[in-house]
């Protein structure tokens, strides 16, 4: 297991995720991670979802992406994940 903390969702309700990148696009002036949900280990599948990050009051806060950064946000995931 990776790097599992709690965080707020856009909601503001603690969750579990496990942190496998995170990146920043310094056009936008944001912060992104890259992370799975916390989960039993059971599955096959593994959902990897992708939210902006900012930090408040020392406590991390994964928010929805807008409409209009999806692509400039999936284009920088697609050459980190050629990298990999």
């Amino acid at each position: 297991m990776g790097n599992v903390i709690t965080v707020k969702d856009h909601e503001g309700k603690d969750i579990r995720i496990e942190i496998l990148t995170t990146f920043s696009i310094e056009d936008l002036k944001k912060n992104y991670v890259i992370y799975t949900l916390d989960d039993d280990g059971v599955s096959e599948d593994v959902t990897l979802l992708i939210n902006e990050y900012v930090v408040e009051n020392d406590q991390a806060k994964i928010v929805p992406i807008p409409k209009e950064e999806t692509n400039m946000v999936l284009a920088v995931y697609n050459t980190l994940r050629e990298n990999i």
